[in-house]
């Protein structure tokens, strides 16, 4: 009787449950449920920031070359997405890169004013489809290395040193620019090579492997960007494979600290040069890292006293040699024979570079000046160059072949007229002696 009184009381003409039956409350208490589960849904839904509202997570960049004079040309350079938490360094990264161009300048907003570097996208303001500008430097940047630990980035023609890497902990004696220019190689007292990312000023690759201070660095010609050869005061020379930080070979020769090491334009030989007692130029295979030739020989047909630093010829064809007998001379790479000797300096050559067509070269020495020769034609010293208040450290031809730099025990850098011989620009701004000095490849 009771279980039809319920199915009567619940019919269709039935106003419902008791209030106070089993079901009534279970009713009531799954309503207050759903009710309170959709207010709990609708602040969520309160809370949620509208998709087309929210900030994009990536923000689309164009960079258009800056005037010079807090304007810009209209041109653009390049074009790139980056993540808002990332850097205006890393921006300025994917835009040089976009831009052909890894050495682009600081950016700055439509206004003229400068991105601070290390801030975030986000937080320096840059908005999605902002336009910032860029200036490009000119062909002429140039590293420099010292013994303050710094190397510094400049461009030359404005004397505004672009960036400084704080590259080791201990003073830097050597540095290049990888062929392309995307890398820039540093060598230190504290007995590694570092590899640099030019776009970004990172560190690329850390070798380690010498026991002694690495003198001198060059890239390997031909393999990629992938090879760097070290010099060291540890009297060996060693071949790196920069992206796995490996040593692949390595060249022990005589018992001397090697100062200076340069490798051919095909990237098959190195040529290496050191001190005391040794009075040669020793040239290596780069894959076995044995001894293919010594240049040497003695009066007019080699040098007389200690070798400090020796390079290929842009062809590859002649090596060029600067030593403690205060001469420079001319080597014949096929046969080993001394072809020239270049006289003229009163203290040691310390430094030589090739002018990019190969029939020009620069020589430094600790007599505190430069010598420009011609050796085309008949060789013949043209200029002498003064102006370091000490000894020339470091000599190098811009990619045109119309300036040089030069490096000293003054600090300074300075620039030179190919031609003329006259200085034409001083680059201060190291704390101690620089020791090398490279041109970013065109």
């Amino acid at each position: 009787a009771e279980d039809e009184g319920d199915e009567k009381a619940e019919g269709p003409d039935s106003q419902g449950p008791s209030p106070t039956s089993p079901s009534a409350k279970y009713a009531m208490a799954s309503a207050k449920s759903r009710k309170a589960s959709m207010m709990d849904w609708e602040d969520e839904k309160e809370e949620r920031p509208d998709p087309e509202l929210a900030p994009p997570l990536l923000v689309h960049v164009i960079a258009r070359e800056a005037d010079g004079n807090g304007g810009t040309t209209g041109r653009v350079l390049g074009e790139a997405h980056v993540y808002r938490e990332d850097s205006v360094l890393m921006l300025r990264k994917l835009l040089g890169e976009a831009a052909g161009h890894p050495h682009i300048g600081a950016l700055c907003d439509k206004a003229g004013l400068p991105l601070p570097q290390h801030f975030s996208i986000e937080a320096a303001g840059v908005v999605p489809h902002a336009e910032v500008l860029a200036e490009l430097p000119s062909e002429r940047v140039l590293a420099s290395a010292s013994s303050d630990h710094d190397v510094c980035i400049w461009e030359v023609q404005a004397s505004h040193c672009l960036d400084t890497i704080r590259a080791h902990e201990e003073p830097v004696i050597a540095c290049a620019f990888s062929p392309l220019g995307t890398m820039l190689a540093t060598g230190s007292e504290d007995g590694s090579a570092r590899v640099w990312s030019v776009g970004d000023r990172s560190l690329a690759s850390n070798l380690a492997g010498h026991t002694d201070w690495v003198s001198s660095v060059t890239f390997a010609r031909g393999a990629g960007e992938r090879l760097l050869v070290t010099a060291s005061m540890d009297c060996s020379a060693k071949v790196w494979d920069i992206e796995y930080e490996t040593c692949l070979t390595t060249m022990k020769g005589r018992v001397n600290p090697l100062f200076s090491v340069d490798c051919s334009p095909d990237g098959v030989m190195v040529i290496v040069s050191g001190a005391p007692m040794a009075k040669d130029a020793q040239i290596y295979d780069v894959r076995s890292g044995e001894l293919v030739r010594v240049l040497e020989g003695a009066g007019a047909g080699g040098h007389e006293d200690n070798v400090l630093c020796a390079l290929f010829s842009p062809d590859g064809s002649t090596a060029l040699t600067g030593g403690q007998d205060k001469v420079a001379r001319l080597w014949d790479v096929g046969t080993g024979r001394c072809t020239a000797k270049l006289e003229g300096h009163t203290g040691t050559v310390s430094a030589v570079a090739w002018a990019p067509d190969g029939r020009h070269i620069v020589t430094g020495s600790h007599d505190r000046s430069l010598k420009l020769w011609k050796v085309y034609g008949g060789l013949e010293c043209r200029e002498t160059c003064h102006g370091h208040n000490g000894l020339i450290s470091a000599v190098a031809f811009a990619p045109d072949g119309l300036s040089v730099a030069s490096s000293g025990r003054d600090t300074t850098v300075r620039l030179w007229d190919a031609s003329t011989g006259r200085c034409l620009q001083t680059l201060d701004g190291h704390k101690a002696k620089v020791n090398a000095v490279s041109f970013l490849p065109n």
